[in-house]
């Protein structure tokens, strides 16, 4: 394979991050002292693996602690080799009167209050209800505690369909088959996966998905020591095709099709606190990309 080629096969994941707070002081983050959720392995990986797109990365202000800045670019990114959209970088930043949220590229704006009651997806970003802790260090989700999040995440359109698989990277295989790579497989290290009924997690009946449920599907649950991920594709289902089956769904080459079109894989890792609180420790985008376009 060319170089030219691995870069189109390999286009960058752009991490997209939402950090919620109810106010910032000088011992929270500022914009300067980096995110503990942005890994500087994540950044030289995207920098070597595309550096036309790295050339486009919006530059982060320095800022004081007091200054609450909304960060998004004015277009997607995108890549010329591909001339494909590959994700959006969102970050927010809190300050004294609490948390600014930007509007989206479709104007439309969010408010605080609504991204303390929703998970929202919405033009490849996932904002959650996360709460910098300057005592411990440590992004949390006070509101929703043990698998509430899990749950609020999953639940946002009803009704969804859940799949759950013991080998995520198999399941990508199977989706994306050998037209389709992952830009980067850093996150789906190989973990014992438990199995999971949707009773056992959600608290509500599996409903039969329609042809347009925008319904999560989720690839992967793994528990390893006090950490817990979670990887899931996120978009249009094919609901028609799709019998709910034991443990899931029995997915048709029509449902398939339209994950490879359409669907990023999401990846939350959550550490376990001994009170049950599940405290964020990393989300990651990963933007599947042809390998020929």
């Amino acid at each position: 394979m060319t170089s030219s080629r691995c870069k189109r096969t390999f286009a960058a994941a752009i991490l997209v991050a939402a950090i919620l707070c109810t106010g910032c002081d000088s011992s929270s983050p500022t914009v300067g002292a980096g995110l503990p959720i942005t890994p500087p392995s994540v950044v030289a990986q995207i920098q070597a693996a595309t550096p036309a797109t790295n050339e486009r990365l919006p530059v982060i202000p320095q800022a004081s602690a007091s200054e609450c800045i909304p960060l998004l670019p004015e277009q997607p990114i995108h890549n010329d080799d591909t001339a494909r959209i590959l994700a959006y970088q969102i970050t927010l930043y809190c300050g004294p009167d609490g948390v600014l949220l930007p509007e989206f590229s479709d104007g439309v704006p969010l408010d605080y209050s609504s991204a303390l009651q929703t998970a929202l997806y919405h033009t490849g970003a996932v904002l959650l209800p996360i709460e910098y802790s300057a005592e411990t260090g440590s992004y949390t989700c006070p509101a929703y505690p043990d698998h509430e999040l899990f749950r609020l995440f999953l639940q946002q359109s009803s009704p969804c369909e859940f799949y759950y698989r013991d080998n995520a990277i198999e399941k990508v295989a199977e989706l994306f088959g050998d037209d389709f790579l992952p830009a980067s497989q850093e996150f789906l290290s190989s973990h014992p996966f438990t199995y999971f009924s949707d009773e056992e997690i959600f608290a509500k009946p599996m409903e039969q998905p329609t042809d347009e449920s925008p319904c999560p599907v989720i690839l992967s649950w793994s528990e390893s020591g006090k950490f817990i991920r979670v990887s899931a594709l996120m978009g249009k289902t094919q609901g028609a095709g799709c019998p709910i089956a034991v443990g899931g769904v029995a997915c048709t080459a029509e449902n398939i099709e339209s994950l490879k079109a359409q669907n990023p894989l999401h990846s939350f890792t959550f550490e376990q606190q001994e009170d049950g609180r599940l405290v964020l420790k990393g989300y990651q985008v990963l933007s599947f990309v042809p390998k020929d376009v």
